[in-house]
């Protein structure tokens, strides 16, 4: 696993909380800024993939992942029928 996939997946499982660079960067055991290399990095092959319902965003000092704005309708609309 690359580390961008790592990024990606601690993004993943900290959810809407997000994680501090420094976390990242303590937990993976790499500089700091070789760390916010890879999340602009990341956040720059979110941007690109048109085919990719999600973005990175950056609240406070937490890096978070979430979705973009234009599948909100659809994501409640699935949450709405799932939970019946």
């Amino acid at each position: 696993m690359n580390q961008l996939s790592q990024i990606e997946a601690m993004l993943f499982v900290v959810g809407e909380e997000g994680i501090s660079l420094e976390e990242l960067a303590f937990t993976l055991k790499r500089p700091t800024p070789e760390i916010y290399q890879n999340i602009i990095d990341l956040k720059e092959s979110y941007e690109t993939n048109a085919a990719s319902a999600l973005t990175l965003l950056e609240v406070g000092n937490h890096f978070v992942l979430s979705h973009e704005k234009g599948v909100c309708s659809f994501v409640k609309r699935v949450c709405t029928f799932s939970n019946g």
